[in-house]
């Protein structure tokens, strides 16, 4: 199989719509080299490692909680459905505080 029939065979546009160019003899000793560059550039892409999006600060906090997931509780809250970061032991006591009242649970 050609070049050219295996270019338009692995095209994922319709045949029609895939115009290939007339073979320059002065620029086919290159194209395997052009070849090799292309696929070495998409292996490299594809073994480093994406680039944090935050700030030293926000890393530094971010590694702060968690060593210290230990004593935090992660919840809900009832009302809007915010994300809230309490201590284990304020998040008992408000669990206890919610679960003794009688008004909540009949």
């Amino acid at each position: 199989m050609d070049r050219i029939t295996s270019f338009t065979a692995s095209a994922p546009l319709p045949r029609a719509s895939v115009s290939t160019p007339k073979p320059v003899p002065s620029l086919e000793p290159a194209l395997p080299s052009l070849q090799l560059n292309i696929m070495h550039a998409y292996t490299r892409q594809n073994k480093t490692k994406p680039g944090s999006n935050l700030t030293e600060r926000e890393r530094r906090r971010l590694k702060k909680l968690l060593r210290s997931r230990e004593q935090l509780g992660y919840s809900t809250s009832d009302r809007g459905g915010d994300f809230m970061v309490l201590t284990r032991t304020l998040d008992k006591k408000i669990s206890r505080g919610d679960l003794s009242a009688t008004t909540i649970y009949e």
